[in-house]
């Protein structure tokens, strides 16, 4: 069921996103939204590799929303045509699949689906002021430019997302410990291989100090980690009341 809702929600997130882009006219780049033909919009995403499953969902919901907006008739009697590039959720090449979609004339990119790809492509993409819009991506840096210390220098005026950021998230987790569960410690078991778990422990421990809540133990397993006895074993001796773990349903499966 936790998976279901997860692919549901990226369906729908990636239908919001092709409503917004549908009436864009505003790029610099060389789409061709505007001119004659049809509107080319572009969607990076992993349609193979270990997160092939969220770009899957993400494409299937775009291309399902695009069907039916071009059975309609188009965007002003254009018919939307959808260029597509597999990244496989690797950074590098997320870059390649950027610049190709951008060279193939794109006026706008769905996309990149998870963090690190999507991280990798926002600061081409300001250069380009290429409108781009991510439904799943949730480090603030997606949307920010952030100093050495995490502050926000600059919104980037191109770059969209439909989802949570992490420090929304973890705040979010920490108040509903100590406000809803009535929660006076905590332990964390996080990613340390993901940008997305990493955001989210460093945001829920920041809250916790905050609302008073005692993080008692901080325990971290890597990427391909399937054995967490001994980071549960000492997590278990500290006897916190909640145990947050922020990360993937497959991770959190196991």
């Amino acid at each position: 069921m936790k998976k279901k809702m997860r692919v549901l929600s990226l369906a729908l997130a990636a239908v919001m996103t092709v409503s917004l882009f549908a009436g864009w006219n505003g790029s610099s780049g060389s789409g061709t939204a505007g001119s004659s033909g049809s509107i080319k919009v572009g969607l990076l995403a992993p349609a193979t590799g270990e997160v092939a499953e969220y770009g899957i969902a993400v494409s299937n919901g775009v291309q399902l929303y695009i069907s039916e907006i071009n059975a309609k008739g188009g965007v002003n009697g254009k018919q939307i045509e959808l260029v597509t590039y597999d990244e496989e959720g690797n950074e590098a090449k997320a870059l390649t699949g950027y610049s190709s979609l951008v060279d193939q004339g794109v006026t706008a990119i769905i996309g990149d689906v998870t963090t690190a790809p999507t991280a990798a492509v926002v600061v081409e993409s300001q250069q380009d002021n290429m409108p781009m819009i991510t439904a799943s991506a949730t480090a603030e840096k997606i949307t920010c430019k952030l100093d050495d210390n995490g502050n926000v220098v600059s919104v980037y005026k191109n770059m969209f997302r439909s989802c949570f950021i992490d420090p929304f998230q973890g705040e979010k987790m920490a108040s509903f410990a100590s406000e809803k569960l009535s929660a006076k410690t905590a332990a964390v078991l996080y990613n340390s291989g993901s940008d997305y778990s990493v955001g989210l422990y460093k945001a829920f421990v920041a809250k916790a100090k905050e609302l008073g809540l005692e993080v008692v133990a901080e325990e971290s397993y890597g990427k391909d980690a399937v054995d967490f006895q001994a980071q549960l074993t000492n997590i278990a001796s500290k006897k916190p009341d909640v145990l947050f773990v922020p990360d993937y349903y497959k991770v959190l499966a196991n």
